[in-house]
């Protein structure tokens, strides 16, 4: 079951409806609150600095998968369970409430997420569709759609000068880069990586893009100028995704059977360290029932970086609980009480 989860599905541990969230007035959120989503749960939870546990809970749709972040709101994913999400809920972060749930319409399980500079528009996967789709958040309509004609159209970056979109497809083993000025067959090229292509990050100059490829244990350094892949290196066990340090000198890769977060230096593509994310014995988490590879892991997948490089935070689907990483020290230093399969996190900027 574990497994379905960490490809999408997560059918049998999802209620069929949102667990409403407690009516509570909070503190408006530092900048540097982690909010994390709980697939299992239908909802997600808000995390001041410096507290283990969280500090207000937000009902949102079946199956939230992922989170992206702008100004003052968040937008997640609706995945769905059995029933194929077509949603996105819209939170605004001060008060921490769903304001808006935008519906897709024929668009089926919604995943990646991306948000254009101007905070208004926000780029959504539809697996079921193999479709990029463009929403206008204030408006809830869907205003462009680009197909990318692959199987499992999964996770999406933006390039800096918002003019390129790239698409993983873990069905396929491929990446989709998308022109977002043009429409029609000729706005997207498909390029080859390798089994299960699914996390992605780009480089902050946009001129990599690294692609974390879970079937084959690899990741694929993609030239985006070039449109090519120009290296493949090993990278065990069952990489989930992939985060460049802002500075853009380190990567870091979250190994899900191993449950490790694996630390490249981006420059010579060298692994340099691995850091165990599996919380210390007696620690208060939520764990999920060991399955095949992922037995004895924490299972770590979603990842946020803080703006100046100084922390990580890795949300462990299997535990329950977030792990909060020292990049100075490359160690965790503590661990966040998180709800059942966490996976989507992001950052609160000042709001």
């Amino acid at each position: 079951m574990l497994h379905a989860l960490l490809l999408g599905a997560a059918l049998a541990l999802q209620p069929s409806a949102p667990q409403p969230a407690p009516q509570v007035s909070i503190k408006p959120p530092e900048a540097g609150s982690v909010v994390v989503f709980n697939k299992a749960q239908a909802n997600g939870m808000l995390f001041r600095p410096g507290d283990a546990a969280a500090s207000a809970t937000v009902a949102v749709g079946d199956g939230p998968h992922e989170v992206a972040i702008s100004g003052g709101r968040a937008v997640v994913s609706n995945y769905g369970g059995p029933k194929p999400g077509s949603t996105l809920t819209v939170i605004d972060l001060k008060s921490f409430h769903p304001v808006k749930t935008i519906s897709l319409g024929d668009y089926r399980r919604p995943h990646g997420l991306a948000f254009f500079k101007d905070g208004r528009h926000v780029l959504v996967t539809a697996e079921v569709n193999q479709s990029l789709i463009q929403v206008n958040v204030d408006t809830g309509e869907v205003v462009k759609a680009w197909e990318t004609g692959q199987h499992g159209s999964h996770m999406v970056v933006l390039s800096p000068d918002e003019k390129t979109a790239y698409v993983t497809n873990v069905g396929s083993g491929s990446v989709t880069i998308i022109d977002l000025a043009a429409s029609g067959p000729d706005a997207a090229t498909t390029i080859t990586t390798a089994p299960g292509a699914e996390g992605l990050a780009l480089s902050p100059d946009g001129g990599e893009l690294w692609v974390a490829n879970n079937k084959s244990d690899s990741i694929s350094i993609l030239d985006t100028k070039a449109k090519a892949v120009t290296a493949t290196m090993a990278c065990e066990k069952y990489p989930l995704r992939v985060a460049f340090t802002p500075d853009g000198k380190h990567v870091l890769a979250a190994a899900s059977a191993s449950g490790d977060i694996i630390v490249y230096d981006a420059a010579t593509r060298k692994e340099l360290r691995r850091i165990a994310t599996l919380p210390q014995e007696g620690a208060d988490h939520d764990p999920l029932p060991p399955e095949g590879p992922f037995k004895d892991s924490p299972v770590p997948i979603g990842i946020a970086i803080t703006p100046d490089g100084g922390r990580a935070y890795t949300a462990c689907t299997a535990t329950g609980t977030v792990a909060y990483i020292d990049l100075s020290s490359w160690t965790v230093t503590s661990h966040l009480r998180a709800g059942k399969a966490p996976d989507g996190i992001g950052l609160v900027p000042g709001v």
